[in-house]
């Protein structure tokens, strides 16, 4: 594929986008009241919690207040500085190991999601008990944080309400979700790629030892959470330090990532273990590094990477830009051409779903690399198949999906 194939594809994708915003997705006002008072006792526990232990009874909405309270009150040892004083983010109170600093991130996050969605979701519902949202091409905002939805890589987004921002991994974050409902008779057939991210950096790097994982069937996370934590079980929250740590690995990260990973997400191990489970991992797959190095050199060469498909972004800070903006634009540089190439797949898999789904069956939602069918119950037969096999012959690896069994919401 060219440009030109990357400009019909992305036309191609407009009118399932239009339909998906005309026909919404019916949400729940009374299951986010139900979620609005339990946030809303969570939170008041907090506070009661704090003035109990501390006798603070500050604004923890206030930076300069939970600086008061972490620093001058509580006590922490400050971390990162900023022009306002020391950093109170998730990272530094992350890092930190004591319960008032874990009480004050539960606060934010419960914060949060109370005023982003628990509040503003309701008043978003039509008079047809739907919301409709709109989904956008462009992406998100280059400052979000979160090069996944950026303009450059051609991922969807969604704003009004921005559904990314929708916590996954937390049992409040699948409440929200499950108080969007298909209408009453149908059911929700859910189906996202497996392991999307680390196929594609398995393709692009070409690291064999993975592409031959996935072509055997087997868990590529398996062999690096064997190595973090050594001698116990495998668990779910293991698992999942082991991922993030391994896809850590394709931005350059080394042994002192690899031990700060683990302790953020209370699964520590040594600084001496990190070095050997990093070890480990250059050898096991040394393509990886390599490929770094690759998309750096390639924007240096050219002042853009591309995707698989050669959707491309230009990186001209690279070669221009002081320090700061040169950092930015190598992690950039190897991020995009994973997160574009996930953004083409997404938008073929639409496409093709779209122009396949029996009537009156309808796309309602997509989330990064997950997208959401809403279908009458005797279609859910054909829409199971439709799905199951959108991503088939898409590229040379394997690129399975998981669909989910009929639900009577989105969890």
């Amino acid at each position: 594929m060219g440009l030109a194939d990357i400009y019909a594809l992305d036309l191609s994708i407009v009118p399932v986008l239009a339909d998906m915003e005309e026909t919404g997705v019916r949400v729940d006002k009374g299951r986010l009241l139900a979620v609005q008072e339990m946030l809303a006792q969570q939170l008041v526990g907090i506070e009661q919690w704090l003035w109990r232990e501390y006798k603070w009874a500050g604004n923890l909405r206030s930076t300069k207040d939970k600086q008061q309270l972490l620093f001058d009150v509580g006590g922490l040892r400050p971390g990162r500085k900023t022009q306002t004083g020391f950093s109170t983010d998730k990272e530094v109170l992350s890092g930190l190991d004591s319960e008032l600093a874990a009480k004050v991130l539960l606060w934010n996050e419960l914060d949060v999601l109370r005023s982003n969605f628990v509040e503003k979701l309701p008043k978003m519902v039509l008079a047809d008990g739907r919301i409709h949202a709109n989904f956008n091409q462009a992406g998100g905002h280059e400052d979000s944080g979160d090069d996944r939805n950026s303009p450059s890589t051609g991922r969807l987004s969604s704003s009004n309400p921005n559904l990314q921002n929708i916590p996954v991994r937390t049992e409040l974050g699948k409440l929200v979700r499950a108080a969007f409902l298909p209408q009453p008779e149908w059911v929700f057939i859910k189906t996202d790629v497996a392991q999307e991210e680390v196929r594609l950096l398995a393709l692009l790097a070409g690291c064999k030892r993975l592409i031959e994982q996935f072509e055997a069937g087997r868990d590529p996370y398996i062999p690096m959470t064997a190595q973090l934590f050594p001698g116990v079980d495998i668990t779910k929250d293991r698992r999942f330090t082991a991922k993030t740590v391994f896809l850590a690995k394709q931005y350059g990260a080394g042994a002192a990532k690899v031990w700060e990973i683990c302790g953020k997400l209370k699964m520590p191990i040594t600084r001496a273990h990190a070095g050997r489970v990093n070890d480990w991992f250059d050898t096991q797959y040394p393509e990886i590094s390599l490929y770094v190095d690759k998309c750096w050199q390639k924007v240096l060469e050219l002042g853009y990477v591309e995707s698989y498909f050669g959707r491309r972004r230009w990186l001209p800070a690279a070669i221009v830009g002081d320090r700061r903006q040169r950092e930015a634009a190598k992690r950039m540089a190897v991020n995009m051409p994973v997160q574009g190439t996930g953004a083409d797949v997404m938008k073929m898999v639409l496409v093709k779903v779209y122009g396949e789904l029996p009537p009156p069956a309808r796309l309602v939602l997509t989330v990064h690399d997950e997208w959401v069918v809403e279908t009458p119950i005797n279609l859910v037969r054909d829409v199971w198949t439709i799905c199951s096999r959108a991503t088939r012959g898409l590229l040379p690896i394997p690129l399975p999906v998981e669909v989910g069994q009929p639900a009577e919401c989105w969890e």
